[in-house]
């Protein structure tokens, strides 16, 4: 009996600790650019009260910095690095105690590619992590896989 109640107890924990909802949704988005060139859109929206962090921040300081990871591809070139725009704060931050970049509200991140041949696959992930002013959530990865054609 004793261990029928721990063991209930345990799978309680770890239904709750993965039901957590996310508090950031994902939009995936092509954009023609040229002939050849485009730009890859990664736009999370944030619900209010709750942060992403700038790919620029220095890994032991507190937050999970978000990072965007590509497959290669044999028909695509990425160019360049990953921009990042949106409502970003930077100072101070008590959670963490240190100075970070964070974003609220939408944010976005954007890639400029190029495409070798007519039509082309972009596929990989973003990971990131979520805090409001009173928890974090673990890092998250976000599959994506995108399709660019001239």
């Amino acid at each position: 009996m004793k261990y029928t109640f721990l063991t209930i107890a345990f799978f309680s924990l770890f239904l709750s600790l993965q039901a957590q909802p996310d508090p950031v949704s994902w939009e995936f988005e092509v954009n023609k650019e040229g002939s050849e060139a485009f730009s890859f859109l990664l736009k999370a929206k944030l619900q209010p009260g709750w942060y992403i962090y700038s790919q620029h921040l220095d890994p032991d300081a507190g937050p999970v910095p978000t990072s965007v990871h590509f497959q290669p591809s044999e028909n695509m070139v990425i160019e360049g690095h990953v921009l990042e725009s949106g409502d970003k704060k930077t100072g101070y931050d008590e959670l963490f105690g240190t100075n970070i970049t964070k974003f609220s509200g939408e944010v976005v991140f954007s890639q400029s590619v190029r495409l070798l041949s007519s039509k082309g696959s972009l596929s990989g992930y973003i990971e990131y992590m979520t805090c409001n002013d009173e928890q974090c959530l673990p890092p998250r990865q976000v599959p994506f896989d995108a399709v660019f054609q001239n």
